[in-house]
């Protein structure tokens, strides 16, 4: 028995998988679903089953109960709704619908109080119209519409002895009309017809019995004839071969057996001319127990009896675009169990489970079953940096297969307000790769999609990478550090970027208790350097602002250059000078007087007196803290004397900082004098 993986509902059949690589390790997002609409899962009110109709026209879904079931027919819509149900007198097994979805027939297999008949349903109205009854002792099986007759295989109440007959629908009153070239069934076959109505072709199998008889039908005829009479050989030479199942190929030249041949996984197709093998071949999961056939497009669904996967589906050329597990709770296909609307856009598919001894249904409903839906994952870094690659790699599967080639992979960059970029990556042997050099700092999302194509749907998944700014280089040199009040200090800002977006350098300075002014600026992109000289008369901070842009962060560095305060100093009450000396009497009074800028009012400054001795000068007397007056003046007196007479003196004033910290301490220059008389 050949075997294969379940997939879900939903299944991957192509499979794109993406790792988003830099600097760090990658973490996995979540996977993307395709773009097409989940299957769902109904309840259904019935107690048994035997056959389900499409209709394509009003959106419905027809099922009958079989002679074991209750005496009506379900209906829902297409998303499995339930409608309600349409009584009958009696069980129904085989119904049909007309080609044009206006009439459903519905072969009522009689009871005890009502007679065998072809129940003629209205679907605008859902109720019966009429009723086509059937000779007595006969009982309908299944039924089916083609070349404007509904053909209805019975039984004759004869044991081992049935038929098929028609009632033509252009008649006021139509009854049943036996066929010479229809009779001679061991049982009611099984019926089916070009879903077109107009092929002319109608299809018998005989089911449950070993190598089964299948006839073709020219219904164009009349009577008809046989176009071609036998045993499949796809259902033969085996100890169980059962028709299980059969659908005709819109236009009549090919009909599908679903046979339940042992150790066989496969549905054909055979010529409807001399039931030949035709291509191609279906592949189910299981004995094959069900086909349907969308009459627009030529989709196929095949079924498997007792296993998860209950269809498989096929375009009319053979490649598989689906395989579908029971959703909801689940369950095996019923025999017979499959249906697709003319346009393949909508298949439907009963299952039945075993819910405390008894046996529950559900009818299963899989949009756009001709779409295989597609999945693409990616995974993303937690962080890289502007200037730094990522690379982005994939990987891409379509069914079980890698392609050599796919060109409808595309990748697109979008985010940090930079425009948008798309790639289309080569694809080799189901990988491609992109390095990406995002051009600035932001969080980008990167977005791989699957553009689909007539038979697999498009998908696609995002990441989000945080890309950080570059570090640019930014130093700043001041010389000197430290600066005498209203000297020359000298600046250097150097920065080194990544990239060339344009950007800013300036260069602003703040005095201690003052505002931040801007004392330089220029503008540029990569490296450059902004130099000056400023005159500073308090400690001031010197700032180096680099503005940054998209591929680089904003930075600042700064540098404090500390500023000394200016003293001056003036001596008085002498008489003359001689070499440089101030020449006092012994008997003067020396008087000291001293300014601070900038203004230092309340601050103080003290005045230090040294004399030359011993080839050294030395402190002799400090004066303390004189306090600095509201014009930042401060004054003293030093009375003279004999004992200093013919000794070189110095004095000068000392800036001494307290609460006023803007400025260092400071000293005025010394003043010299001498005693003489």
């Amino acid at each position: 028995m050949r075997h294969r993986s379940f997939i879900a509902a939903g299944v991957v059949a192509l499979a794109v998988t993406a790792a988003v690589a830099a600097s760090v390790p990658a973490g996995r997002a979540a996977a993307a679903t395709a773009t097409v609409t989940a299957p769902t899962s109904v309840s259904l009110p019935i107690t048994s089953y035997y056959q389900l109709a499409v209709d394509s026209a009003d959106g419905r879904v027809f099922i009958s109960q079989g002679s074991n079931g209750s005496d009506s027919i379900a209906v829902t819509d297409f998303s499995g709704t339930v409608l309600g149900s349409i009584a009958e007198p009696g069980p129904v097994e085989g119904i049909a619908l007309s080609p044009d979805g206006s009439t459903l027939y519905a072969a009522l297999v009689g009871s005890t109080d009502v007679a065998p008949a072809i129940s003629v349903i209205s679907t605008a109205s859902l109720t019966q119209t009429t009723s086509y009854p059937l000779p007595a002792g006969d009982t309908p099986q299944d039924v089916a519409v083609q070349s404007g007759k509904l053909w209805v295989s019975y039984g004759t109440g004869d044991y081992g002895d049935a038929a098929i007959g028609d009632f033509d629908l252009s008649a006021d009153s139509p009854v049943l009309e036996t066929q010479a070239a229809m009779s001679g069934w061991y049982s009611a076959p099984i019926l089916a017809a070009d879903p077109t109505g107009t092929g002319n072709v109608l299809v018998a199998a005989l089911e449950n019995v070993l190598d089964p008889t299948v006839v073709s039908y020219d219904t164009s005829a009349d009577p008809a004839v046989v176009r071609a009479h036998g045993t499949p050989s796809g259902c033969t030479g085996n100890e169980y071969d059962y028709a299980i199942d059969v659908a005709v190929v819109a236009g009549g030249a090919k009909l599908i057996l679903a046979c339940d041949w042992p150790d066989s996984e496969q549905v054909y197709a055979y010529s409807t001319s001399d039931l030949s093998t035709e291509s191609p071949v279906y592949l189910t999961v299981g004995t094959p127990n069900a086909v349907a056939i969308a009459s627009s497009t030529g989709l196929v669904a095949a079924g498997g009896a007792n296993v998860p996967q209950v269809a498989d589906v096929y375009t009319a050329g053979g490649t598989e675009t689906n395989q579908y597990k029971a959703a909801g709770i689940g369950g095996a296909l019923e025999d017979r169990g499959l249906g697709l609307n003319a346009a393949g856009t909508e298949l439907f598919a009963v299952t039945g489970y075993w819910s405390d001894g008894t046996l529950e249904y559900s009818l299963n409903a899989y949009p756009d079953p001709a779409l295989t839906p597609t999945t693409v994952t990616l995974a993303k870094p937690a962080s890289t940096t502007v200037g730094k690659p990522v690379t982005i790699t994939g990987s891409a599967a379509i069914g079980n297969n890698v392609p050599g080639t796919i060109n409808s992979i595309a990748i697109t960059r979008t985010g940090a307000g930079q425009p948008g970029t798309t790639v289309h990556p080569t694809v080799r042997a189901g990988e491609f790769t992109w390095v990406d050099y995002p051009p600035g700092g932001g969080t980008y999302t990167y977005t791989a999609t699957y553009a689909g194509s007539a038979t697999t749907a498009a998908s696609s998944a995002s990441v989000t990478v945080t890309v950080a700014k570059a570090a640019p280089t930014l130093s700043l040199t001041v010389t000197p550090s430290t600066a005498g009040y209203g000297s020359a200090v000298k600046f250097n800002a150097v920065v080194d970027t990544t990239g060339s977006p344009v950007s800013n350098l300036t260069v602003y300075a703040q005095q201690v208790g003052g505002a931040k002014t801007r004392v330089a600026g220029f503008t540029g992109s990569g490296r450059w350097n902004l130099t000056g000289t400023e005159h500073f008369d308090r400690t001031t901070t010197v700032y180096a602002v680099y503005s940054g842009n998209a591929a680089n962060a904003a930075a600042t560095v700064t540098k404090t250059v500390y500023v000394g305060a200016k003293v001056t100093a003036s001596i008085g009450g002498y008489y003359g000078t001689k070499s440089g000396y101030r020449l006092y009497h012994h008997t003067a009074r020396l008087r000291l007087t001293a300014a601070v800028a900038p203004a230092k009012k309340g601050e103080c400054v003290e005045f230090q007196v040294q004399k030359y001795v011993k080839r050294a000068w030395q402190n002799v007397r400090t004066t303390g803290c004189v306090t600095l007056n509201a014009k930042s003046q401060a004054g003293d007196a030093l009375s003279l004397g004999s004992y200093a007479r013919g000794v070189p003196y110095r004095v000068r004033a000392d800036y001494l900082r307290g609460k006023d910290t803007s400025n260092l301490d400071a000293d005025s220059g010394f003043l010299s004098f001498m005693v003489e008389r």
